[in-house]
């Protein structure tokens, strides 16, 4: 059992692959984190750095991108504030957006 006072990290999104993650799926992720973590006691992060497998920035940035899109679903069912990020925007993005 981790107490109370702490916050807990987990990787929603991989190192390990080039793919980058739907937002869907990060999605389902955090909805399972957040049966068993308190919504102010987690944080989300991929699950390691991004120096492997030869990846380049846009693939980690769209990584990253995608990891936002699905914590804003997530955020929406939830009914709270969603700040608005240009790398989201549909007419800037190279990934489609989820509806």
């Amino acid at each position: 059992m981790i107490s109370k006072d702490k916050k807990v990290a987990v990787g929603v999104i991989s190192h390990r692959t080039l793919q980058v993650e739907r937002p869907e799926d990060v999605a389902a992720l955090i909805r399972r984190c957040l049966k068993v973590i308190e919504p102010e006691r987690l944080i989300l992060t991929s699950d390691c750095g991004f120096g492997r497998k030869s990846m380049s920035r846009m693939h980690a940035f769209y990584k990253m991108v995608s990891m936002v899109r699905g914590t804003y679903i997530v955020r929406r069912k939830m009914g709270l504030e969603e700040v608005p990020i240009p790398a989201t925007d549909p007419a800037l993005s190279m990934v489609p957006l989820a509806r």
